[in-house]
């Protein structure tokens, strides 16, 4: 008997091990107010209305998009990236492989950032001196931003030189930077100029 619940135990356990296959999310946006939608694989999962606001969200390996909007600023979007779940290893230990396999096939050995912040742009500038220099100001501290947790990570072209794994996390960060500063470029490309009519 005694054998029997402790193969219940291990055999039920397998996906519990990971903290379940879902999660809650903070969304902040700056300003506060926006309403925000959840995507992942082009299906809406989850929003939040208005911000701040916790939403749950099932776990995955895929990217989750998030897009906020609110009047009188830019629509603007940021990707919540899923990690693995070191507690993935316990599971080795106590469910084996079976855990292992539970895990994957319910995403919970992935995880989400407990909260994303995002910063709306504002539509509209005095002069186009004004929405130059403060585009200019903007890319340049997410620039700034990337590069400090870049080297918080440990994640440069001479240290991931002979890696594989830093490399291909290091092209993945470069991936998401790059989308970033296309979102800027197209934000400021929408930003008008002059008084709103």
């Amino acid at each position: 008997m005694v054998l029997l619940l402790a193969v219940i135990a291990v055999t039920t356990g397998c996906a519990t091990v990971t903290k379940g296959v879902s999660q809650t999310v903070t969304i902040q946006t700056v300003p506060e107010g926006a309403t925000c939608t959840l995507e992942r694989d082009g299906k809406v999962i989850g929003a939040v209305n208005p911000t701040p606001a916790s939403v749950s969200v099932g776990k995955g390996r895929k990217d989750v998009l998030v897009s906020c909007e609110k009047a009188g600023y830019l629509k603007s979007s940021e990707s919540l990236s899923a990690t693995f779940q070191a507690m993935t290893a316990g599971n080795i230990l106590i469910g084996g492989l079976i855990g292992v396999a539970v895990d994957a096939a319910s995403g919970a050995m992935n995880e989400y950032p407990d909260s994303l912040a995002i910063t709306l742009l504002p539509e509209r500038f005095a002069s186009e001196e004004e929405k130059l220099s403060f585009f200019t100001e903007y890319r340049k501290r997410v620039e700034d931003s990337y590069r400090a947790e870049l080297d918080k990570q440990g994640l440069n072209a001479a240290d991931c030189d002979k890696k594989p794994e830093c490399r291909e996390r290091l092209k993945k960060r470069q991936v998401v930077q790059d989308k970033k500063l296309a979102q800027i470029d197209a934000q400021q490309s929408a930003a008008t100029v002059g008084r709103e009519q």
